[in-house]
């Protein structure tokens, strides 16, 4: 199985005005269709604040972390 996480994607002022990008995890999903559908839903790009440069807001992205299953530590060599 598949994990997908979903992430809002925004800038933040760096302290001189300047735009940093920075995430937050917005969820997962274990389903690709449904993470799309969350970042088409969801998906609100606009300028929020502008101190001296654009800081953006809005943008819903997902992306795959690894598969999933229950045989992940057979390769435990530390186990061994």
């Amino acid at each position: 199985m598949k994990v997908y996480v979903v992430k809002h994607i925004y800038d933040e002022d760096g302290g001189f005005g300047d735009p940093v990008c920075v995430s937050d995890v917005l969820g997962f999903c274990t389903s690709e269709d449904k993470a799309k559908e969350i970042c088409e839903k969801y998906s609100n790009e606009h300028v929020y604040d502008v101190p001296y440069e654009e800081l953006e807001c809005g943008y819903i992205t997902y992306e795959e972390l690894h598969e999933v299953n229950d045989d992940m530590f057979t390769d435990a060599w530390w186990l061994k």
